[in-house]
């Protein structure tokens, strides 16, 4: 009889194990709502993205190119999520187990500035030969600015298109590309 109730107990709590493991889990959020796509070892790199535009308060066609990645934070396994709009640029870092925000920057430009005074080509004809670089682009990829160097105007900037990165610098005068390179998102 105490062997029936031992194999009793063990099956009942096999049962009740198995049914905690069902692979993806609920958790409420900060604000009372449910998250989904977590799973027993935490949450998604694509919920972590999702959480990371819902605390911007991006919406998805807004969104120009983005990345996740997997990294550490102080000991913490977390997702690095990167996200570019036309005038701002988002940075994440989401704790994979949870979902807690731990880190999160922002970079604005302002691109209402006009064609500097002395320069030989115009802010919009540089945006062009910008363009002709990397083809698909358009005027909303690119983030320029203008600045003197050893006594020269440039624009100098990047291109977020198709989840790459492209930075620059063109002599303001000629429109030469004195400085161009590639890379990815992070």
């Amino acid at each position: 009889m105490k062997k029936k109730g031992l194999a009793l107990a063990v099956a009942a709590g096999i049962m009740l194990a198995l049914a905690g493991c069902s692979g993806q889990t609920v958790q409420e959020n900060q604000n009372g709502g449910v998250q989904s796509g977590q799973t027993a070892s935490g949450i998604t790199g694509e919920t972590a993205r999702t959480l990371a535009l819902q605390q911007a308060g991006v919406a998805e066609e807004d969104v120009l190119a983005s990345g996740v990645k997997e990294d550490y934070d102080d000991g913490v396994s977390c997702y690095e999520v990167v996200f570019y709009t036309k005038d701002t640029d988002y940075e994440y870092k989401i704790d994979r187990t949870n979902g807690t925000l731990l880190e999160s920057n922002k970079e604005t430009f302002d691109f209402s500035w006009g064609t500097p005074q002395g320069a030989g080509i115009t802010k919009e004809e540089a945006q062009n030969i910008i363009m002709e670089q990397v083809p698909g682009a358009k005027a909303d990829n690119i983030r320029m600015k203008a600045e003197v160097e050893n006594g020269r105007i440039v624009y100098e900037g990047e291109v977020i298109y198709e989840n790459a990165k492209y930075e620059y610098e063109m002599d303001a005068q000629t429109g030469k590309l004195l400085e161009w390179s590639q890379g990815d998102l992070f």
